[in-house]
């Protein structure tokens, strides 16, 4: 007797028409929709790139103004801040990054001569002016819409709206550069909102104001902080705090904190407010600074 086998073969079917020609049918629509997608670039690109990478690349000109070409634009979220500039991700985080873009120009006929730009992105002018201040050596209190480009040695530093750009260049070679290319990419961020430093804190002997989003004045708590320095060392700072409870607290601990410093240092709330004069020269100056704060507050300015 014939053994039967143990894997019998199959007889083959042939297809009918209407299943050959459903098949075709198929094969078409799947050309068309991969034709539609490499059309539009629609697979193009990295997933889940933010908005705002895509939008604000064009401030970053495809050739310097003498024609350097640029590099491969790098885009960093904050998660990703510290590969780019590990140590300083921190000091930029606190005041709400959102993105940076990083582009080198290099000279065509030298390889060792360039221009690197940061362009970093915030959720306010007011993050991006922080950070500015933080960062460049500059004494003046800035202008209302933006900061000027300031040097320091090689590198270029300024703001606009929610942008803080970093200019840097090889060395003297590259400065000129530098400069042009640092005035065109300012020149094309848009204006957007201003930032209103309180004016008490300006007077006629104030040389420099910034803002600080957390531990201002190394005062646990004391954030969202305008201080101002004047001629003679002072140090004063408005503040704001979530609740008239956190400001009392706040104030109690910076009291405490500079008297064991032995610093002239005088605090006061303001409502959820706190008032402030740190490094004044004796404590008849914090007293008559934090005196004038107080008054100009009660004027509403």
């Amino acid at each position: 007797m014939a053994k039967k086998p143990l894997f019998p073969r199959r007889q083959a079917r042939t297809p009918s028409g209407q299943e050959r020609t459903l098949g075709w049918i198929l094969v078409v629509l799947l050309a068309l929709v991969v034709g539609i997608f490499a059309w539009t670039g629609t697979l193009a690109g990295p997933p889940g790139l933010p908005e705002s990478v895509a939008a604000s690349t064009a401030t970053l000109p495809v050739v310097s103004p003498a024609g350097w070409p640029r590099g491969a634009i790098e885009s960093y979220d904050e998660t990703t801040l510290y590969e780019k500039i590990n140590g300083k991700a921190d000091a930029y985080v606190v005041y709400r990054f959102d993105v940076l873009e990083f582009a080198g120009y290099t000279d065509p006929t030298r390889d060792d001569v360039f221009v690197d730009v940061y362009l970093y992105g915030f959720e306010t002018s007011l993050d991006a002016f922080g950070v500015y201040r933080s960062q460049r050596p500059g004494a003046e209190p800035p202008p209302a819409e933006g900061g000027e480009l300031d040097t320091s040695g090689t590198a270029l530093f300024g703001w606009k709206g929610p942008r803080y750009l970093e200019v840097v260049a090889s060395g003297p070679e590259a400065a000129a550069e530098a400069r042009a290319l640092a005035d065109r990419i300012r020149g094309a961020l848009a204006d957007t909102d201003a930032v209103a430093v309180p004016a008490g804190l300006l007077r006629a002997d104030t040389t420099q104001v910034g803002f600080e989003r957390s531990g201002a004045l190394g005062v646990d708590g004391l954030s969202d902080a305008y201080v101002a320095t004047y001629a003679d060392g002072a140090k004063a700072v408005i503040a704001a705090t979530p609740s008239a409870a956190a400001a009392t607290k706040i104030v109690e601990r910076a009291r405490e904190a500079f008297l064991f410093l032995g610093a002239p240092a005088v605090f006061e709330t303001s409502g959820p407010g706190v008032l402030g004069v740190v490094d004044a020269p004796s404590p008849a100056r914090a007293r008559e600074l934090l005196e004038a704060l107080r008054a100009d507050l009660e004027d509403g300015r």
